[in-house]
């Protein structure tokens, strides 16, 4: 859900990869929340990719792992004292996105499909 982004949008997917990748209380909170998805599934079982897939944090249990790891890379980013601009625009979409169970391909939808996306 972070991989396209427009214009400027490169700065979350960077932060949010960085933040986890540098901040082992923040990698430790992102792998235990993707781990829990994990839980009875075997590692070669591609139904949880294809849910990801297909529905992304519309899935219930995807979208809290995507809360989830974000707020440990939000958090990571404030201990790391990450320039304003960088939370800002990780703050601004997690309150579009990650905190909606939403993702930019969302905004491609009309409500039509939104409604039967979820």
């Amino acid at each position: 859900m972070i991989d396209a982004q427009r214009r400027d949008g490169w700065i979350v997917p960077l932060a949010f990869t960085s933040a986890l990748l540098a901040d082992a209380r923040a990698s430790d909170a992102a792998m235990a929340a993707t781990e829990r998805l994990w839980a009875g599934h075997d590692p070669g079982d591609s139904e949880l990719w294809r849910r990801a897939a297909q529905l992304g944090p519309a899935d219930p249990a995807i979208a809290r792992a995507s809360r989830e790891c974000f707020e440990a890379a939000r958090a990571a980013l404030s201990r790391q004292s990450a320039p304003d601009r960088v939370q800002s625009a990780v703050d601004a979409f997690i309150e579009r996105y990650a905190g909606r169970d939403r993702c930019p391909a969302d905004d491609q939808l009309t409500p039509a499909e939104f409604q039967e996306a979820r």
